[in-house]
């Protein structure tokens, strides 16, 4: 759960990852003016020994150069996304929101906060709930179910991932979110060309042991 109570599980990062690709990269989150994009990502996939996803975004060094200078230094280090969520649901009552106006009392008022008691799953009487099971205590329509809570966080489990656009900021909500590497273009274009000629000398080797082995065949 990161600063602004927001939860997004592995499953729902792994469907998501790749709608980060092509989104705009901006500074803390101006993004109401395409023309404030500081670069893109052009590359994005769910990492699964870090449980999160890793992208390469593109930062145009020549109009940005104090931006750039300041990633390269470690200055700006930290790094924030910007995502649409299909729905979400409330970590106590289980209600299921589309939209902000439909939010329960827990995820208006207090947010982050805890709680201790017990609750019935609303997840049902939510608008555009379907007849599926509740997604987080397992709850099935027409059925009463209380859950007990002690201490409980009061966040939102978020479904449906589409990344609009990354963030450099300074006090990211998420901690763990941030550079991790600063690739030279020169060098990425390199190693690519390494990569691609191991592929190809790979590839003929490849046929050459094909053709080896029909030619043994006749």
């Amino acid at each position: 759960v990161n600063d602004n109570g927001d939860y997004f599980s592995a499953d729902e990062l792994r469907k998501g990852a790749s709608t980060f690709i092509g989104v705009p990269i901006f500074c803390n989150h101006q993004n109401n003016d395409i023309e404030k994009a500081r670069g893109k990502c052009v590359h994005s996939w769910f990492d699964e020994k870090k449980n999160g996803i890793s992208i390469i975004a593109c930062v145009d060094k020549i109009s940005y150069p104090k931006l750039a200078r300041s990633i390269e230094t470690n200055i700006v280090s930290g790094t924030s996304m910007g995502v649409a969520v299909n729905s979400s649901c409330c970590s106590v009552c289980h209600k299921r929101s589309s939209t902000a106006t439909e939010f329960c009392s827990h995820i208006k008022e207090s947010k982050n906060k805890k709680f201790s008691g017990t609750h019935e799953c609303d997840y049902h009487k939510s608008p555009d709930a379907g007849d599926e099971p509740c997604p987080l205590c397992g709850s099935k329509k027409g059925e009463t179910r209380k859950n007990a809570h002690s201490e409980q966080q009061i966040f939102e489990h978020n479904y449906g991932l589409k990344f609009i656009e990354n963030s450099f900021v300074v006090n990211p909500a998420c901690h763990s979110c941030g550079v991790e590497m600063v690739l030279n273009k020169v060098e990425v274009d390199k190693k690519i060309a390494d990569i691609r000629k191991s592929i190809n000398k790979l590839d003929d080797k490849v046929q050459f042991n094909k053709a080896a082995s029909v030619a043994n065949s006749c």
